[in-house]
């Protein structure tokens, strides 16, 4: 399963910590293998709930999955930060682990009944189809101007750092 690797990336930092050898370009490499998995997660969970849930629990399922991430994203900071100063970053990084390990365990033990796979072109010609299906919807479209004109908004902030600061502070005479 995708929580695989960001146990193993969660159990180097734990390592490192906990033995002094945690180093930048450790932490870089782990934050890249962690948020690769993710990229792979993601998506297939949404994929997995159909197959793992009737079609008359779906939308229950799906509230319930956002709603136990969206509670992990905004209380686990919250909760590692309160660990870090009486157990150590260490061991913070080793509770992350076993909890990716966790995860790990109870997706290998779902028995699914899986769809029958829907026949496809190449890599480019799926990729044609799915951009047409994206394109056909208009939330898809706001939501990709919406995110586009946020960075592009994002990076011209940061680009002019003096611009749209407020007034200059000047000092007395």
């Amino acid at each position: 399963p995708t929580s695989s690797p960001s146990a193993a990336a969660q159990i180097t930092l734990a390592g490192a910590v906990l033995t002094g050898n945690a180093s930048v370009p450790l932490f870089m490499l782990m934050a890249f293998v962690s948020g690769a998995s993710t990229a792979f997660f993601q998506p297939a969970s949404t994929g997995l709930v159909p197959e793992a849930v009737s079609a008359g629990r779906l939308q229950q399922a799906n509230a319930m999955l956002n709603l136990s991430q969206s509670t992990a994203q905004l209380f686990g900071p919250v909760v590692s930060g309160l660990l870090v100063l009486p157990i150590g970053a260490g061991w913070v990084f080793a509770i992350d682990a076993a909890s990716f390990v966790i995860s790990a365990a109870a997706l290998a033990s779902l028995r699914l009944r899986l769809a029958p796979r829907a026949a496809h072109g190449s890599f480019l010609a799926d990729l044609r189809v799915g951009w047409r299906e994206v394109v056909s919807r208009d939330v898809s479209i706001r939501d990709i101007r919406t995110r586009r004109g946020i960075s592009r908004a994002d990076i011209e902030a940061r680009d002019r750092p003096d611009r749209d600061r407020g007034p200059k502070i000047r000092p007395e005479k």
